[in-house]
């Protein structure tokens, strides 16, 4: 069976054997960006990304092409704040990237400009990311998943496989102020 079969048949069977949505939405959107835009991958896609939001599909895809590893594999559930509200000190500069970027979306909701919820286009060239000209609020969502995505590169480095999938219960702490 070709690998975006196999993706297809994980696609069919999530709901019965509890295989995550997220490794299946990761490697859907991985052979749909990188082969033929097969009919299958396409059906597996648009099963799953119907409960993906607004900006999080171009945010995976930045952070994807900025630090060459898996958003979803490598980065959501890191740390403290990856992927999740968070709460306790932040564990390493990763982790403090995912931070400031909760912080982003929180300075925009007082305008009714909600970071998960929008959708925006950019461009990625020669390494640069580049986002469109659009409303007010696609705009400054993209800056704010930019401004992540950048800093997640500038931390690559610092990287700790061992914050992946960080419990909750180890999130302590004095919770720092946006």
């Amino acid at each position: 069976m070709t690998p975006v079969g196999e993706d297809l048949e994980r696609c069919q069977l999530t709901s019965l054997y509890g295989i995550s949505p997220l490794y299946l939405l990761d490697r859907a959107l991985t052979h749909c960006d990188n082969e033929s835009r097969a009919p299958e991958v396409r059906t597996c896609l648009s099963i799953l990304s119907a409960a993906a939001q607004g900006s999080l599909l171009e945010f995976r895809k930045m952070i994807n092409q900025v630090t060459s590893k898996s958003a979803i594999m490598s980065y959501y559930g890191y740390g403290c704040y990856c992927g999740a509200n968070g709460r306790g000190e932040p564990k390493d500069a990763t982790d403090w990237c995912c931070r400031a970027h909760h912080c982003c979306y929180k300075r925009l909701k007082p305008s009714s400009c909600y970071g998960k919820r929008q959708r925006y286009s950019y461009t990625f060239k020669d390494g640069n990311i580049l986002c469109a000209m659009g409303s007010w609020c696609e705009e400054q969502v993209c800056d704010c998943d930019r401004s992540t995505a950048l800093c997640l590169e500038r931390n690559l480095k610092t990287f700790n496989s061992r914050y992946i999938r960080y419990r909750d219960s180890k999130c302590t702490g004095f919770t720092p102020s946006c």
